[in-house]
């Protein structure tokens, strides 16, 4: 069939046919990479391997190019084999043109997690513990380079300490990643874009231990970082939720904050102030979105029935 079917093969001839078809025979014993680099490495006799050039086509009404000679088994040793190489030649090729050389640890992880690149004012000590922390998965490792920067006071000391904290986290050493924040914050006493990053995990470590207290001192610092804002001028407050950065309004997060502040203080039985705090985070609310949450009128009134002062609550309800 192929030899019908194929004008190329039948100007070929049978002697040649069956040379083509015991080669094939054999390469198909041949191991897969050989086979590859064979396929790689192949081009038609007389030619560059580019089939649209007009030059390896020929002309096919009886033209003498490139092409023509091609398929009547032309080529350095004539028949259909004058392109072909040995094995040898092609792995000994393949080796130069693919030299081995080493490689580093990637620079982006399959996390999502970036490793330092080079050129960005990166230490060397926490480009390794980054790389310690994504790549190896050696969590003790990257706590170990971590502290040593910040201990280093290196170019990355707030990122590694940030970064520390979250670590310690992962680790379930939630009591050691507060009071690492206490320990070593005092090193950027007036940078407050710094220590309001650091009262922000304080938060979330407070909440997680269940302290009461401690929640109740970190949102009123947070609270003066808003309103501070809010006095500059300020309108958008850039929040990070689910490792995405947001933008809200000032007057949003001042009523989440008062919130947050007013249900430790109801915890813990404070409840005149609660009902103070819970008061002001409705004032922003409606700043905010022009209406009541009811969800704060309730604890509100809560508040207003736990001291006493029935009627209000009872107006309010």
């Amino acid at each position: 069939a192929g030899m019908h079917g194929n004008p190329m093969a039948a100007g070929m001839g049978g002697h040649h046919g069956g040379g083509h078809q015991h080669m094939m025979g054999q390469q198909m014993g041949q191991h897969p990479s050989q086979l590859a680099a064979m396929a790689r490495a192949y081009h038609p006799a007389g030619g560059n391997g580019n089939f649209h050039n007009a030059t390896h086509h020929g002309n096919l009404n009886g033209g003498r190019g490139a092409g023509q000679k091609f398929a009547n088994g032309g080529g350095p040793k004539g028949g259909f084999n004058g392109g072909m190489k040995s094995s040898s030649q092609i792995e000994d090729e393949a080796d130069e043109a693919d030299p081995p050389h080493p490689r580093g640890p990637p620079l982006r992880t399959p996390s999502g997690g970036g490793l330092p690149r080079p050129g960005t004012g990166t230490s060397t000590t926490y480009a390794r513990a980054k790389h310690a922390q994504l790549t190896l998965k050696d969590l003790a490792q990257a706590r170990d380079l971590m502290v040593q920067e910040i201990e280093s006071r290196g170019e990355s000391a707030q990122s590694a300490l940030k970064d520390l904290v979250c670590i310690l986290k992962q680790m379930g050493s939630h009591a050691e990643a507060t009071a690492t924040i206490v320990r070593y914050r005092a090193a950027w006493p007036d940078d407050d874009r710094m220590q309001e990053s650091l009262d922000n995990m304080l938060l979330d470590l407070f909440k997680h231990a269940r302290n009461l207290e401690g929640q109740i001192a970190v949102t009123g610092q947070l609270i003066n970082y808003s309103q501070k804002a809010l006095a500059e001028g300020r309108t958008g407050w850039m929040i990070r939720t689910a490792g995405c950065k947001n933008t809200v309004s000032v007057h949003r997060r001042l009523s989440t904050l008062y919130r947050l502040r007013g249900q430790a203080q109801m915890q813990s039985g404070s409840w005149a102030e609660a009902e103070i705090s819970l008061s002001r985070a409705l004032h922003h609310e409606r700043l905010h979105v022009k209406e009541e949450d009811l969800s704060i009128n309730i604890d509100r009134g809560a508040c207003l029935i736990a001291t006493g002062r029935l009627i209000e609550a009872q107006d309010l309800l």
